[in-house]
This record gives C-alpha cells, structure tokens and sequence, in this order.
C-alpha cells in the first residue's frame, strides 16, 4: 500500500467515544529524519525497519516493532538509520485529549517508546485498521475508527516487552523485522543469523524468547494473518488465497488455518466480513 493520509477530526460521531481520532497515517518506506515540535498526541508504530529517537537531550534506539509517542510542545528527533527506511503507521489526537491519555494510564512521561513483543498480533490489528480504511468505497463509519485505533494502541502495551537487553538481542529484532516485511518468501535463517555476525542457536534461542514463537512457526503466523485479511477483504477463492501465500496444497493450508483460528477459512470469512 502507499503512503496516505486521512483526516477524521471534523466528521461527526454518533456516539460520545472516549478518545477521538484525528489523523490517521501511514508510509511504508519512510527515509526522513523527523526534528519537530507538535502541538498534538501522536502514536507512531513503528512496524518494520530500525533507527533512533530522542528529545531533551536522551535517545534510545528504535527496534521494530515498537511505538514512539510525541506529545504537545516538545522538540523531538526521530527517523531511520542513515541510509534505510522503516514502516510508520501514525495516529494524531488532538492536544485535548492529553489528560484522556494520561488518566487512562497511557501516557507516562518516563515511557515515551514502548518495544512490542506480540508483534504478530499488532500487524494483525494494522491490517485490520487499513483494510477497513480502504473498504466500502471509502466509506467508513469514524465511530469504529475511534474504536479501531485505541484498540491498536492498548494492543502495543498488552504486547509490551522489555527493551533490548544487548546487542544479540537488538540483531534478532532486526532480523524478524527483516523478514516480516518479506514474509511471503522462504527464509535460510542459519545463512541470516551468519549474516548478522550471531550463531543460528542464539537467533533462535533470543527469537523465541522475545516473540514466544520459533522463526518458521512466527512466519507461518504471519501467512495466516495476511489469510483472514484476504479472507474478509476479497472475494479470491481459498484456493487461490492459498497459492498466494506459497501453499502449493490447499489441503494443508485448509488444516493449518483451522488448528491457528480454531475455525475453517469458510467459517471465517462469514463470521468477519464488514457488513
């Protein structure tokens, strides 16, 4: 998907949600290095990529998938490492709803980065919030969206892990970011953790720690997840859905959805179609 931006603010609810959605963004292959000061209540997830961001004089190191805030009237510096790109999806809230966010338990001044551990199932509330935005002709209800987008950002603090603890582990994330962006494809990890100066038994010792699952089985998941986007958003025959996603037998991939969602692709689609 491109870059887009959409403005939600002026448009009316029918109902009086706690916090309201302004801006919703996303860049895919964001190059730029951000130094500014905003007068809003930013969320920036950062889903694949790596880089660094700081303010008042601290930086800490940008390890996807994480989420960085900015907040009204301070200076922050935030971008890429020199030379990449990283995957930004961002929300904007209006400077108002500061004391919602704070009240509430999200904002905390001594956390403005959260690493998000569970990053199979932030990507799948990503998906589910751009394949929405993009469904129906454009035609959205804001109330959801209100919904949608506090729910991706309780999501990233229920899948909060620590911070890299040493530089293996800081590979590892690189690594998995590396290959969520390119999960469609067959990965060799012992030649990537070569690549990344690490032993194959450290990239997959740290990986499972971090992400609770072993790399095959992550990528796997991260199939499965573009299957129930598809599933809801197009009318592809499982079959074909199926190829797309490498299964060269639909049988198996049949099985794997079900024992992975607990129900079969058929099931899903009906139960999950936007109506």
């Amino acid at each position: 998907m491109d870059n887009f931006v959409r403005h939600v603010a002026h448009l009316p609810r029918r109902f009086g949600t706690r916090l309201r959605i302004g801006t919703i963004g996303y860049v895919p292959q964001k190059r730029d290095r951000v130094s500014h000061a905003f007068m809003s209540c930013n969320f920036s997830f950062i889903l694949s990529g790596h880089g660094s961001y700081g303010f008042g004089g601290r930086e800490w190191a940008v390890e996807s998938p994480c989420v960085i805030t900015q907040w009204p009237g301070i200076e922050y510096s935030y971008g890429p490492s020199d030379g990449d790109t990283w995957e930004e999806l961002f929300l904007i809230y209006d400077a108002s709803q500061r004391d919602l966010f704070e009240s509430g338990g999200i904002y905390k001044p001594e956390q403005p980065i959260w690493y998000v551990g569970a990053g199979g199932l932030l990507r799948k509330k990503f998906r589910e919030l751009l394949g929405y935005l993009s469904g129906d002709g454009g035609n959205v209800s804001v109330d959801r969206l209100d919904i949608m987008c506090e729910g991706m950002i309780v999501e990233s603090l229920l899948g909060e892990s620590s911070p890299p603890l040493s530089d293996k582990e800081a590979v590892v994330r690189r690594v998995c970011s590396l290959v969520s962006g390119r999960f469609l494809e067959n990965h060799d990890f012992d030649s990537l953790a070569r690549e990344n100066g690490i032993s194959a038994s450290t990239l997959r010792k740290h990986w499972r720690g971090i992400y609770d699952l072993p790399p095959g089985k992550y990528v796997m998941r991260l199939r499965l997840m573009e299957a129930c986007r598809l599933l809801v958003e197009t009318d592809y025959s499982i079959g074909r859905i199926a190829d797309m996603l490498g299964f060269r037998d639909p049988l198996y991939f049949s099985r794997r959805f079900r024992e992975d969602t607990g129900s079969t692709a058929s099931e899903y689609r009906e139960q999950n179609r936007y109506r």
